[in-house]
């Protein structure tokens, strides 16, 4: 079998924006790597200084948003991501 020659053959340093949604080949070593984590798509979050859980927040895959201020005591955070009103995308 032939190798197939229409696959871009950039090396990984060299690997851009323009690569994106491309079939590339490239070669090297894995020096480390990490679980496939879900993409959060429907979002809720607790204030931290008042208990009041704000959202849900829809969230595109490229950008993460978070609250600005809390509707019930007006505070600027901290907020924390309320894990269990998580909606997940599991098709990542």
């Amino acid at each position: 079998m032939l190798p197939c020659r229409c696959l871009i053959e950039p090396s990984v340093l060299v690997a851009r924006q323009l690569h994106v949604n491309q079939l590339i080949r490239t070669s090297g070593v894995v020096a480390s790597c990490s679980g496939v984590m879900p993409q959060l798509s429907v979002i809720k979050y607790d204030c931290v200084k008042c208990g009041f859980i704000l959202g849900p927040f829809y969230q595109a895959q490229d950008k993460e948003v978070k609250p600005g201020t809390c509707p019930q005591c007006q505070s600027n955070g901290p907020f924390e991501l309320n894990m269990e009103q998580v909606t997940t995308d599991d098709a990542v």
